[in-house]
């Protein structure tokens, strides 16, 4: 079939089928385009529709539903068989007419959707979207399970939407046997409703990231974050932490207050956050915390990189909060740091719990693994457990924890040595005290917390990096001495070194019959020389005055020196303890 060029000069177009004359290559077109298709669209619903093309043997249509297989040769006889053999379907032709100059533009419709055939494998692994493809057809074997396609339309949506999914294999062989089929691969058109399950988690998103954003479809991070936590090994993590909100207005503007005039509020932000999801292009569960001010007056240890400092077009939640991967160093080169920053306090997160695809993998320490790519704080969002927010926020209006160590109020933070954050200097300093540490409630054990160089010596002597006399642990007995005179409610804050240098003065008699000389031993015994020497001299000093003049740094530096062998096997608890409270 051939169709003249419109600047031909012969004004006389012929159709080579029907031998009908037109005035215009215009008009023979629309002619061609009516009376002579070679495909149709034969429509099941108003968006869903099949292709039907003319048979090159009979040169003629053949009507696609199963049980009726009638052919035609044209699109107007095609149309009255579907009026009066299939009500509610409709036929229509695959190309558009062309227009004059003269025809209004066509309106706008639905963008029609087809149903086109998939493969089994391309079917699974739409459907679980693992890996690979290969990985996805296995899963789907080994549930006994075959891929379909849920293709759905309403008046509401502005295009029809197709799902897919895996069924028991015997049920849809079953289903198959009664359903109306207008071709071996789809039915015809079904009433049907879509069901989940009952025991579905709320998440609340009120992301303040941008203005094109407000009217984004709120479930969308819903569906997001269930797809990627349904396919980790901790599939119950959702079900666990309840309802789940992203930062309002009020909770970022009590997360920027000036915390030097309710220091006390300090361990609820870390509390706060523990059990929170970060969220960007992967998922990581917050199990530890430590919060660090930033005024040199409040906390010493108060950063001075402005890299976690919230800026208007850097960061999901403009000027409020900073979310997501930094670049600091710390003293050991660059490292690449989870924290959360508002204008007035940052947090490290010390361990936390990646869910990249189908792992599960524990960070402890100041470091990520992640890739910088996977947590950017442009993009990065953090949800918290509504409760905690409702008791945070009760706490922030009401000021129950102007009183951190007060017996009558229930939610003041519990006293612990545990609750310091992992520090090597200032201690002659206050806030190097300061129980600004929190972790997840079900991991509040010496086990499965991060090891500090205030806990080293209360770890097993086995498996976790040090013997009962190693000088690792000696030391860190001297700091969890002066570390308690700070945290128990006494006025004169005197530390108790006794149990420390019983111990220490026993290995240092073992050591000098065995003949075991070492540097970091002999550290060790300056220190103690010294502190002994300034006790004995001036008598039973406060802590911060000793720390002024002993050098607890040193024996920080010993005792941090095996924490990374001790908190690896603190890693393997952690595992094990997430795989029990949110696993399969």
């Amino acid at each position: 079939m051939t169709i003249p060029n419109e600047d031909a000069p012969n004004k006389s177009h012929v159709c080579v089928l029907c031998k009908k004359t037109f005035a215009s290559a215009g008009s023979l077109r629309s002619h061609v385009n009516n009376t002579h298709p070679t495909k149709l669209e034969f429509h099941l619903t108003e968006s869903l529709a099949v292709i039907v093309p003319k048979s090159d043997s009979t040169d003629t249509f053949v009507c696609p539903i199963s049980d009726c297989q009638r052919s035609y040769s044209t699109l107007e006889t095609f149309r009255k068989h579907t009026t009066k053999y299939h009500p509610g379907t409709s036929v229509s032709n695959t190309l558009k007419n062309v227009r004059t100059n003269n025809e209004e533009p066509p309106q706008a419709k639905r963008q029609k959707m087809m149903s086109p055939a998939f493969s089994k494998d391309n079917g699974c692994h739409a459907a679980l979207k693992l890996e690979t493809r290969t990985r996805s057809t296995l899963t789907a074997a080994s549930l006994d399970c075959l891929p379909v396609a849920f293709h759905m339309d309403h008046g509401t949506l502005n295009q029809a939407k197709t799902l897919f999914g895996i069924v028991n294999a015997d049920d849809l062989k079953d289903a198959q046997l009664h359903l109306p089929w207008s071709s071996s691969t789809t039915t015809s058109p079904l009433t049907t409703v879509l069901q989940l399950h009952t025991n579905e988690t709320n998440i609340v998103t009120n992301s303040l990231v941008a203005h094109n954003q407000e009217n984004a479809p709120r479930d969308l991070t819903e569906v997001t974050l269930r797809q990627i936590i349904s396919k980790s090994p901790l599939p119950h993590l959702l079900d666990k932490l309840g309802t789940l909100v992203e930062p309002s207005p009020v909770l970022l503007k009590a997360l920027n207050t000036d915390f030097r005039q309710c220091p006390s509020l300090v361990q609820a932000v870390a509390t706060l956050h523990t059990g929170a999801l970060i969220f960007d292009n992967e998922v990581v569960l917050i199990l530890a915390a430590e919060v660090y001010g930033r005024s040199k007056s409040q906390d010493t240890h108060g950063e001075v990189n402005l890299a976690s400092l919230p800026q208007a077009n850097e960061c999901a939640y403009p000027s409020s909060l900073l979310v997501g991967l930094v670049h600091e160093a710390d003293g050991h080169g660059m490292k690449k740091k989870l924290k959360i920053g508002s204008k007035t306090m940052n947090m490290l997160v010390t361990m936390g719990a990646r869910l990249p695809k189908d792992q599960c993998i524990v960070d402890i320490g100041p470091s990520s693994s992640a890739k910088a790519s996977s947590l950017r704080p442009t993009h990065t969002r953090i949800f918290y457990q509504e409760a905690k927010v409702k008791k945070f926020l009760d706490c922030f209006h009401n000021h129950s924890l102007s009183d951190p160590v007060s017996d009558d109020d229930s939610s003041a933070p519990t006293i612990t040595v545990s609750a310091l954050r992992q520090l090597t200097t200032a201690f002659d300093h206050p806030s190097t005290f300061t129980p600004w540490r929190s972790v997840l409630g079900e991991f509040d054990a010496d086990l499965t917390l991060p090891s500090t160089v205030f806990t080293v010596c209360d770890m097993p002597h086995q498996s976790y990096g040090s013997s009962s006399t190693a000088t690792e642990k000696i030391a860190s007995q001297f700091l969890q001495a002066l570390a308690w005179a700070y945290l128990k409610p006494s006025a004169k804050m005197i530390p108790d070194f006794a149990n420390a240098l019983e111990t220490f003065h026993a290995v240092q008699r073992v050591r000098k019959i065995k003949n075991m000389n070492g540097k970091d031993w002999s550290t060790l015994d300056r220190f103690v020389t010294s502190l002994e020497k300034v006790i004995a001299v001036n008598g039973p000093l406060e802590a911060r005055a000793l720390a002024m003049i002993c050098d607890f740094g040193s024996a920080a530096k010993l005792a941090s020196s095996k924490l990374s062998d001790c908190n690896d096997k603190v890693k393997e608890n952690v595992v094990e303890k997430l795989y029990d409270l949110f696993g399969v």
